[in-house]
C-alpha cells in the first residue's frame, strides 16, 4: 500500500484532477460525444480500486484530491455499475479495508441496495465515531474529509435527474427513514451524519459538522 501511495503522489493526482476537470467541461458543453465512451474504457473498476485505496490510506491532503477526482468522474455520468463493481471486488478480500468498513460498521439505518453508497456512508461514519472514541484521535484533516464525503453523497443525490435512479432512490429512502424513525436512533453520531445528507443542509443549519468561521479582523 505504501508503494501505491508513493506512486500516486500529490502532484500526479493534481494533474489527473485538472485533466478530468477539462474533460468534464468538454462533456458538459457537448463538444465531444465520444469522450464519455473513452472515459468508460479508462475508468475501470481496477483503476477505481486504486482511488478508493488512497481514499482510506493516504494522508488527508491526498484524500481531498481523490474526492475531487471521484466528484468529476460522477459529473461525467459514468455508469453507476462501475462504482458498484469496484466496491464488490474490494469486499472479496476479507482482510482488506473494504470488507471491514462494509461489514464491521453496523449503523441503525444504512444503504441496503448500493455497496458504493454504503462504503462512503460507513467510512464517513467510522471517521466521526473515532473522533469521539477515547482510544483513538482523528486529526482535524480527517474531520474535514468526513465533511467532503457528506458533500459527495449530497452531490450524488442532487446530480441524478431521474427520480428512478437507483442511487437517488437509495438516498431518498434513507432520508425518509430518518424523518420517520429518528427517535429510534439512540446514536447521536449517526443522526449527525444522516442529517448532513439532506439537500440544503449547509444553508438551513441542519449540518452540525459545518464550521462557522469569523473574521476577527473585522470585529
Amino acid at each position: 500500500m505504501g508503494q501505491i501511495i508513493r506512486l500516486y503522489s500529490g502532484s500526479f493526482l493534481m494533474k489527473l484532477l485538472h485533466l478530468l476537470e477539462m474533460f468534464t467541461s468538454i462533456t458538459s458543453s457537448g463538444v465531444s460525444p465520444n469522450l464519455l465512451s473513452m472515459m468508460q474504457k479508462v475508468a475501470t473498476p481496477e483503476q477505481l480500486r486504486i482511488l478508493l485505496n488512497l481514499l482510506v490510506y493516504a494522508p488527508p491532503r491526498t484524500k481531498f484530491t481523490v474526492i475531487k477526482i471521484l466528484n468529476d468522474l460522477l459529473k461525467m455520468q459514468l455508469p453507476f455499475e462501475i462504482f458498484e463493481e469496484t466496491v464488490s471486488q474490494l469486499e472479496q478480500d476479507r482482510s482488506g479495508f473494504a470488507y471491514e468498513i462494509l461489514n464491521k460498521i453496523q449503523p441503525t439505518l444504512k444503504f441496503k441496495n448500493s455497496k458504493f453508497l454504503c462504503f462512503i456512508h460507513h467510512y464517513l461514519l467510522s471517521i466521526r465515531q473515532k473522533m469521539w472514541a477515547k482510544s483513538a484521535i482523528e486529526s482535524q484533516g480527517q474531520y474535514a474529509i468526513s465533511c467532503e464525503l457528506a458533500r459527495l453523497l449530497r452531490f450524488i443525490y442532487e446530480s441524478q435527474s431521474s427520480e428512478a435512479h437507483p442511487w437517488r432512490k437509495e438516498i431518498s429512502t434513507l432520508i425518509c427513514s430518518l424523518v420517520k424513525d429518528y427517535r429510534k436512533i439512540n446514536k447521536p453520531r449517526e443522526v449527525e451524519v444522516l442529517l448532513s445528507l439532506i439537500p440544503g443542509a449547509d444553508f438551513t443549519g441542519l449540518a452540525p459538522y459545518t464550521t462557522v468561521r469569523t473574521d476577527k479582523s473585522k470585529e
